[in-house]
């Protein structure tokens, strides 16, 4: 089956989560099977939480060294595509995830070696050729050093130019500013990178504010999730709020960001409309929350949280 969404995912990783209970100064824990050692990445979060809601992501990225050999390895295993640009820059990243009782998290993330100008060439313009037809292409993540400067502006319009129907980013700071004014169609954010985005503070109007802002350069949709509180979405449809269920004993928060994403990709991929994406999007990311790995649900638990996502035009 031939790739629906494209998933650019620049700084790879390898991700170990691991839970404990309680947390005791001067304690050695012994680490049995429970650790789980799974590609990472939000991208990758994302298109493992796609493909489990029935999905076909195709996944983009740099590698480097012999963690870059695991992270090749481990998505071969987990039957993710893959579309890797190797470069002799160092070692890939290793995160490590520490999930405690209550649904607290503490996250180590490597920030990752600067990347070849070659192998960011190569990227753009493979990543062009493989957009045609394609739903949606989301870059999603933390830069990657050594970026030429309006890199992202020149990735934005190579998606567009290729022929993505719309070009979304789940990132913020500099990545998220320079996408958006290179032609993105969709931001999906958080409530504080939303605030750092648009320099206001989080409010229905300050949305739908944001996005006529940026509308003249080709925003359409501006999604901004708000943890387990309300939030928002303006979009072509209009302005919505939508309110997640309430979950209860929560595993691991991390990762249910991306898993939103992608219920917005499956929802795109589908056809869906406004209200109908947003339950989805939301009930993805629910369903994410009650596992331990990052972008780890299933589809039939994703729909029933779905059912219990309240969506409101405003």
């Amino acid at each position: 089956m031939a790739a629906k969404t494209l998933i650019i995912n620049l700084n790879l990783a390898l991700d170990k989560t691991v839970y404990v209970p309680r947390l005791r100064p001067h304690e050695t824990y012994r680490l049995g099977p429970g650790v789980i050692t799974l590609p990472g990445g939000k991208g990758v979060n994302m298109a493992r939480a796609l493909r489990s809601m029935g999905g076909s992501p195709l996944l983009a990225g740099f590698v480097a060294g012999h963690m870059g050999c695991l992270i090749e390895s481990a998505l071969r295993e987990s039957g993710l595509r893959s579309l890797l640009f190797r470069h002799g820059g160092g070692e890939s990243r290793l995160c490590f995830t520490l999930a405690t009782s209550g649904g607290a998290a503490y996250n180590f993330n490597e920030e990752g070696v600067p990347v070849p100008v070659p192998a960011q060439r190569a990227l753009l313009a493979a990543v062009r050729r493989s957009s045609r037809g394609l739903a949606l292409a989301a870059v999603c993540g933390r830069r990657v050093r050594g970026l030429v400067s309006g890199f992202y502006r020149g990735l934005s319009r190579a998606l567009l130019d290729g022929g993505a129907r719309e070009v979304g980013y789940d990132a913020s700071g500099p990545a998220l500013r320079d996408g958006v004014a290179g032609g993105a169609t969709l931001v999906k954010i958080n409530r504080q990178e939303f605030e750092e985005f648009s320099g206001s503070r989080f409010s229905a109007a300050a949305v739908a504010r944001c996005l006529r802002r940026w509308r003249p350069r080709g925003l359409r949709t501006l999604i901004v999730t708000n943890s387990s509180g309300p939030g928002y979405c303006s979009c072509p449809a209009g302005d919505f709020v939508f309110i997640p269920p309430a979950a209860g004993r929560i595993v691991n928060p991390v990762g249910a960001g991306d898993s939103f994403m992608a219920g917005w990709a499956r929802s795109l991929e589908r056809g869906l409309g406004a209200e109908d994406s947003l339950r989805l999007a939301a009930g993805c990311s629910v369903a994410d929350c009650m596992t331990l790995g990052s972008g780890v649900l299933t589809g039939p638990e994703a729909e029933r949280w779905a059912r219990r996502v309240r969506v409101r035009k405003i």
